[in-house]
């Protein structure tokens, strides 16, 4: 267990799946580089594929390969079968693993009254739970809502969840953490000039 393994297993959760002995990890094209990260991570012969998803209408990359070591491996970590709908957690949840599942199911937003916003969403109310359980042991405070599927919801906690997801060295998907970090330098711009320090204005 290391950061990159923790990382790329959470985002197996929400974005890969397991059929037999073959892993696959699929991703939008604006996320090639962390397709190609995790190719070089597995496997160094391991390529990305391009493929038009019918359903979709949108072209999609992903990684496919065959391992029963693997394979098993992460049946101990997880459950894969049936997991948009079944899915756990058997291995113990980190900020890390949390951070590969929000990179893949999960965003950040600006709502309708200017607030940060995370949302996270499942089809199965059971992994949504586990994931509001570890919330709670950092003092973040979420909602579960049902619409269509289980969504877990942060709002005044959002830029604590944030930190909590970027506290660690190790990888993250780039446009999903720039809209935490943006929203926070911006947040932090405003109150500089609210505070009447001309100091601070100015710098």
């Amino acid at each position: 267990n290391n950061l990159i393994s923790d990382y790329f297993l959470g985002l197996l959760i929400s974005d890969g799946c397991i059929s037999n002995r073959t892993i696959t990890l699929g991703l939008k094209e604006e996320d090639v580089y962390m397709l190609e990260a995790f190719a070089s991570f597995c496997s160094p012969n391991l390529q990305v594929y391009k493929y038009f998803h019918r359903a979709h209408q949108i072209y999609q990359y992903q990684v496919a390969f065959k391992h029963k070591e693997v394979a098993d491996w992460l049946r101990t970590k997880a459950n894969f079968k049936n997991k948009s709908l079944e899915c756990r957690l058997f291995a113990k949840l980190n900020s890390t693993i949390l951070r590969g599942i929000s990179d893949g199911d999960g965003c950040f937003h600006i709502d309708k009254s200017n607030n940060l916003r995370w949302d996270l969403a499942n089809g199965s109310r059971e992994f949504c739970l586990q994931i509001m359980d570890f919330l709670a042991l950092y003092n973040i405070k979420s909602s579960l809502v049902y619409n269509h599927c289980w969504h877990v919801v942060t709002c005044k906690d959002s830029y604590k969840l944030g930190q909590l997801l970027y506290s660690t060295s190790g990888p993250f998907l780039l446009r999903k953490r720039n809209i935490w970090a943006g929203y926070f330098g911006r947040s932090r711009r405003i109150n500089r000039l609210n505070s009447g320090n001309l100091s601070e204005q100015q710098s």
